[in-house]
């Protein structure tokens, strides 16, 4: 498990907005249903 620190990532709504959408764009096939 690899932490990072995304503090800066959310200051920035837009930058936050843009990470989640790439997120669920890559992953929304893969029939996860639990992120810890």
């Amino acid at each position: 498990i690899k932490f990072q620190d995304i503090t800066t990532l959310l200051l920035d709504p837009q930058a936050f907005k843009d990470t989640i959408d790439l997120f669920v764009e890559r992953y929304k096939n893969q029939n996860i249903s639990v992120v810890a």
